[in-house]
């Protein structure tokens, strides 16, 4: 018999008569649909009805587990988040550091460390180093014309090639406009006569003295020139002797008898041929080649021009701070662009230098490399005009496992040394165990543990200390690494600041026990 595919209800039967198809449906398919039918009422008879609620209080356990619950309204600030060290105490500026499994409070500089970026990557980098290329030129400009400025009115030089601003051509006659050039003008009034012996009259118009076909001569001998006088050429007085017939004399006629006599009287026993000239050109001596001759007396030379400083007058020289001047060179030298410059404007060289002044920012190296060979201590002070400090490079004790430590002074005298006075906070390390927690120490404390002294132990590190010159507590950072007595390497990030606030101006490292056998830093600071 056929039935339903789910419940198995009686299906009608195509050779059955009506009349056994009602009994079957009476019989079998009826009652099995009200036992369905009721089985259903049955179970949903206990179901709430749609719509319907519940207290609280109703559901087991809800109140209790709500209670545990934080309100909507609580907040937190970042330094109360796990997982994140220092942030509470950072100065502005400092960014959020992933080291390890922590985020610690870092400067952005530090964070970053030593990175490199082409100047595409750095916004307005470009135009500002044109700027800097510009106002470099500028400057060279203006230096060339301030060295030819430190040059008094009327000194002359000899210039073969063209004539050099603020000069003119000199010594080759000629004139120039005493109101075109009234520098000059004064100072030949003052000084023509006696420095090119030029007279008054010669001053009045301009005149320039000929020095052509000339050579100069110092002044003041018995037979030279007064200064700016020109002097002829001349040949020294003297004769020539000349020899006849084996007489050796200067010939001459003698008496009326036309007898030819040399200047002791004595005759040659033959007479010269009447019109007898016994001096002529001279001729070689078959030793030093063939004697020159022409129209003067002279030495060997050759062919220079003269220029005379005609304007540009160097007034009021003052005094000039070498200090500041290198400092300013350094500065530059070492300078990063911080902002950006106008480029629609046109600058002279005085804004030019001061769009260098307003606009560069600068690690300055202080004091350059230091080399430390067995000394008790390393210190910089008269660093109160810096505001940031950084220190790079390493060091290597004397003693075996020894910490160093650095430490501030207000004055460069009297170093804060308390137990005390330096607090910690290590944010990461690895290698050795070092405990994340505050601790407190006669410094800040480098590398986290103790040195060792072999070849290949030693702490390198970068510090930054900021705030330095506030009246303020001057914040620390060490990373770096370290290798202890033990040989392990370990590398580490502290932070740190001074327990009590106050301006600091020298810094010092120094070991816990012995001397610092070697090393390298470098001392560097912004100013601010």
């Amino acid at each position: 018999m056929a039935t339903t595919a789910n419940r198995d209800y009686p299906l009608p039967e195509a050779g059955a008569s009506v009349k056994d198809e009602i009994e079957r449906l009476q019989q079998a398919t009826l009652p099995m649909l009200d036992e369905d039918v009721q089985a259903l009422f049955d179970a949903i008879g206990g179901l709430s009805e749609i719509g319907h609620k519940h207290p609280i209080s109703d559901v087991e356990g809800l109140s209790a587990a709500l209670a545990a619950k934080m309100p909507a309204s609580k907040t937190f600030s970042i330094g109360e988040l796990s997982g994140v060290v220092g942030a509470d105490d950072a100065p502005d500026g400092y960014v959020l550091v992933k080291v390890g499994e922590e985020w610690v409070a870092q400067a952005a500089l530090s964070a970053l460390g030593s990175h490199d970026h082409v100047i595409a990557d750095v916004s307005g980098l470009g135009d500002a180093l044109d700027t800097l290329t510009e106002a470099a030129s500028g400057a060279q400009a203006t230096a060339d014309e301030a060295k030819g400025a430190a040059v008094p009115i009327g000194i002359v030089f000899m210039q073969n090639g063209p004539v050099d601003p603020g000069y003119l051509r000199f010594g080759e006659g000629g004139s120039y406009d005493r109101a075109s050039y009234p520098d000059l003008a004064a100072w030949m009034d003052a000084n023509g006569q006696t420095a090119f012996g030029l007279t008054p009259t010669q001053i009045a118009n301009g005149e320039f003295p000929d020095w052509r076909d000339h050579s100069p001569r110092t002044a003041g001998g018995p037979l030279g020139p007064s200064v700016g006088a020109l002097q002829l050429d001349a040949m020294q007085g003297h004769r020539h002797a000349e020899k006849w017939n084996g007489i050796l004399g200067n010939f001459y006629t003698s008496g009326a008898s036309g007898q030819v006599r040399n200047s002791a009287g004595t005759p040659p026993s033959v007479d010269p041929p009447a019109g007898y000239n016994g001096i002529f050109d001279p001729i070689t001596d078959g030793t030093n080649g063939i004697p020159r001759t022409a129209s003067e007396t002279r030495v060997k030379s050759f062919g220079v021009r003269w220029q005379i400083k005609a304007y540009g007058a160097f007034v009021g020289g003052g005094t000039a701070d070498l200090v500041a001047i290198q400092q300013d060179v350094q500065t530059v030298k070492n300078g990063a662009v911080r902002k950006d410059v106008d480029q629609s404007g046109s600058y002279g060289v005085p804004e030019k230098v001061t769009i260098l002044k307003n606009t560069l920012q600068a690690w300055e190296q202080i004091g350059g490399e230091v080399k430390p060979v067995n000394v008790s201590a390393i210190a910089w002070t008269d660093l109160d005009s810096f505001a940031r400090l950084r220190l790079t490079g390493w060091l290597r004790p004397v003693t075996d496992a020894q910490s160093l430590f650095l430490q501030v002074s207000a004055d460069g005298v009297s170093y804060y040394n308390a137990s005390n006075a330096y607090n910690h906070q290590v944010s990461n390390s690895v290698g050795a165990s070092i405990t994340a927690a505050t601790a407190d120490y006669i410094g800040f404390r480098m590398g986290g543990i103790t040195i060792g002294n072999a070849a290949d132990e030693l702490t390198a590190f970068t510090v930054i200390l900021d705030r330095f010159n506030e009246n303020a507590r001057t914040l620390y950072s060490y990373h770096g690494q370290a290798v202890g007595a033990d040989g392990v390497l370990t590398w580490c990030s502290i932070a740190g600041r001074r327990s009590a606030s106050g301006v600091d101006t020298a810094l010092r490292i120094f070991p816990s026990s012995g001397n610092i056998a070697a090393g390298s830093v470098i001392l560097e600071g912004v100013r601010g």
